[in-house]
């Protein structure tokens, strides 16, 4: 069945869960189509989130007029957001999980001009910061322990905060949506859930058309 349908009549197995998504998750895909202009985006979202689009363009378009880095970001921000962040929320808030965002630009992903890109985690938590000199600073590597100490914590206990990160807590059903960001610090913070109040009209848990169709 769809996973959303699953969490939203409780028909989900119960097991802790650590979700999480980088920053510029949008940015490596973006190396295979970039809208170079106003028009060619909102063409772009019309079609690809019919039929809300104009609800999602109003959300998310770039200042007018704009140059292609604020065309170029406004796009990685709505894939980052519709792709990844809206689904990996939706996942920890209906099991009360535990959410992160990864937001650190190493001098690799300054190199490439991506951001926290797709995947860039990955180096950190296997600790495959300490094979690429060049790529990772001694900051990376102390971030990469950091996380690893975490993830580590969270397989054998079903909790990764430790005392350093007390303030990390589980989604609850409350406005706000808590969640640690792992960048140039490990931080609490929050993030309002309106920031997916489109995709949920987009794509409701429940299975149904999309709610914005009806306006």
């Amino acid at each position: 069945d769809q996973l959303a349908r699953l969490y939203a009549e409780n028909r989900s197995i119960r097991i802790p869960v650590l979700a999480g998504t980088n920053t510029n998750e949008g940015n490596l895909f973006l190396t295979h189509y970039h809208p170079t202009n106003t028009d060619a985006l909102s063409a772009w979202v019309d079609q690809a989130f019919a039929p809300c689009g104009k609800s999602v363009l109003a959300q998310y378009a770039p200042p007018s007029p704009a140059t292609p880095d604020q065309i170029h970001a406004a796009a990685d921000r709505l894939l980052t957001d519709s792709s990844f962040l809206y689904g990996t929320f939706s996942v920890a808030r209906a099991t009360h999980g535990y959410l992160y965002r990864f937001t650190r630009v190493s001098p690799r992903s300054q190199r490439l001009n991506l951001g926290a890109y797709h995947s860039s985690e990955i180096a950190y938590v296997f600790g495959h910061t300490l094979n690429a000199p060049d790529d990772y600073t001694e900051a990376d590597r102390k971030l990469s322990d950091q996380i690893m100490t975490m993830w580590t914590h969270f397989a054998r206990t079903g909790d990764p905060r430790l005392m350093m990160s007390s303030e990390w807590t589980r989604i609850g059903s409350n406005g706000e949506v808590p969640y640690m960001e792992f960048g140039d610090t490990i931080t609490p913070r929050d993030l309002p859930d309106t920031t997916f109040q489109v995709f949920t009209q987009l794509w409701p848990p429940s299975g149904k058309a999309p709610t914005c169709a009806k306006k």
